[in-house]
């Protein structure tokens, strides 16, 4: 067993997810928090921000006890909480950006054809 392969245990995969979670929801209240176009739904926004710190949580939390296709029903939740977030937002190049890092997630923890 080489050392680099701690990397790719699924505690680490699940922790990795959380992260992206909370980092996620810390931008999309910061964008709340800086001047932006008064058609913006910020109650909704807050709202998925809320929910995504909360499953970053979670993910963090049962790291240990996640099994395989958890993280791949995250990257879905994530990709949705996103869409969702960029619907709410209206035009802006922030949020559009932030697909690759569910995108980056699923090609670094997941085998190509589950990452496709």
């Amino acid at each position: 067993m080489s050392p680099l392969s701690d990397l790719f245990a699924r505690s680490v995969k699940a922790r990795a997810i959380g992260y992206l979670f909370a980092s996620g929801a810390v931008v999309g209240l910061i964008s709340l928090a800086l001047p932006h176009h008064p058609g913006v739904k910020e109650g909704p926004l807050i709202g998925v921000a809320l929910t995504a710190f909360a499953v970053g949580a979670a993910a963090y939390w049962w790291a240990p006890r996640m099994a395989e296709w958890h993280l791949h029903a995250m990257v879905v939740v994530g990709a949705l909480m996103l869409t969702l977030a960029n619907y709410w937002f209206g035009p802006s190049a922030l949020y559009p950006v932030m697909f690759s890092w569910a995108v980056l997630y699923a090609f670094y923890v997941f085998d190509l054809r589950q990452a496709m």
